[in-house]
């Protein structure tokens, strides 16, 4: 039974997330102009469904009797797992201090904003005002907590059910990649697989879901602050 419930799942998670976000997205931009509430929906709905699945996932685990440190979610003290910690911690830094830099000039804001024009799709779900803005930073806490479990986590262990371990997780960052579809824009889910690229080898390395929640949630609140500052700052 439970392996017949994790079929379901992943078939979910790889099929219907993907197709669902493509199209209510566009759908979601058209009403935005007319009513701002419609983006704050949009994001409540996003913790509500990311927050589903990796609670589906944890359930489905447990009913399993299945090891948690299968799923990355613990930790053995070692070499690889202070090195990639080391890394997280740099790398966080660095995100927080450009985005404490893109409110310092008008123009850096502008020049910030200007590469953002070509990713256009990015850019019109992103907040507009300070409760969006609020709103927003628990889509990216949810975000780097959930996507870690069920991107990372769960799918490269159903995968590696199958394939060698390199496969599965190139089919988990696959997933993951279109999971990001609803940006309509071929540099942001470029950017999307690099991030993601990025998060498969920390967790590989650390063996350890935790550094790559803790770098996944910093990236994605490190975003919104930049392009919040910037936007601020540009248009004043």
């Amino acid at each position: 039974m439970a392996e017949v419930l994790d079929y379901i799942l992943v078939a979910f998670i790889a099929l219907v997330i993907p197709v669902q976000g493509f199209f209510e997205t566009r759908s979601f931009r058209e009403k935005v102009s007319k009513n701002a509430e419609v983006l704050s929906r949009m994001y409540r709905q996003t913790i509500i469904l990311l927050w589903s699945v990796a609670v589906a996932v944890l359930v489905l685990w447990a009913w399993s009797a299945r090891p948690f440190d299968e799923l990355g979610l613990s930790a053995s003290p070692g070499f690889a797992l202070f090195v990639t910690l080391g890394f997280v911690v740099a790398t966080v830094a660095g995100l927080f201090l450009q985005a404490r830099n893109a409110g310092n000039s008008k123009s850096n804001a502008q020049a910030i904003m200007q590469q953002l024009q070509s990713a256009e799709g990015v850019l019109a779900l992103m907040p507009t005002t300070k409760n969006q803005y609020r709103l927003f930073q628990k889509v990216s806490i949810t975000a780097g907590i959930t996507e870690e479990i069920i991107y990372r986590g769960y799918l490269i262990w159903f995968f590696s059910l199958f394939f060698p371990l390199i496969v599965a997780a190139t089919l988990s960052l696959a997933v993951f990649a279109a999971a990001h579809f609803y940006q309509r824009s071929a540099k942001a889910v470029v950017q999307v697989l690099g991030v993601g690229l990025v998060l498969t080898l920390v967790y590989l390395l650390s063996g350890s879901l935790l550094p790559a929640i803790v770098l996944h949630m910093a990236i994605d609140l490190a975003m919104n602050s930049t392009i919040w500052r910037a936007r601020s700052v540009a248009a004043g």
